[in-house]
């Protein structure tokens, strides 16, 4: 239960932080083009791999993970869990796995908002 707590803390934090920070990027850019989000998923995976370097280096416990991998930063921006991974899997010499996860994640990804967008309209 505890560690339920610290995610829940993080992804209040990490969901304010990225509304926040998209809405005033689009209000500086105010231009037909996801700037906000953008910002948002190259922050977090700057922060997220700055938080792993700390982690790696000092020990942290498991809830402090939690609050920060899954809760702070997935929430801010679930690109940056994805980004990690991916790092990840290159750092373990698993370069095929890599390149595959991130070659499905993004071709998959974009095939199923269009199936999902397009499963939509049969409920307009």
């Amino acid at each position: 239960m505890n560690s339920l707590l610290y995610l829940v803390a993080g992804g209040i934090i990490g969901t304010i932080g990225r509304y926040y920070s998209v809405a005033a990027v689009q209000r500086l850019l105010p231009v037909e083009y996801p700037y906000g989000t953008l910002f948002v998923n190259m922050l977090g995976s700057l922060l997220i791999g700055f938080a792993l370097g700390l982690a790696e280096s000092h020990e942290i416990g498991v809830q402090w993970r939690v609050f920060l991998f899954i809760g702070l930063f997935g929430s801010f921006t679930t690109f940056s869990s994805f980004t990690m991974q991916s790092m990840n899997l290159m750092r373990a010499g698993e370069w095929g796995a890599a390149l595959s996860y991130i070659l499905i994640s993004n071709v998959l990804g974009l095939l199923f908002v269009y199936g999902g967008h397009s499963a939509s309209r049969f409920f307009a």
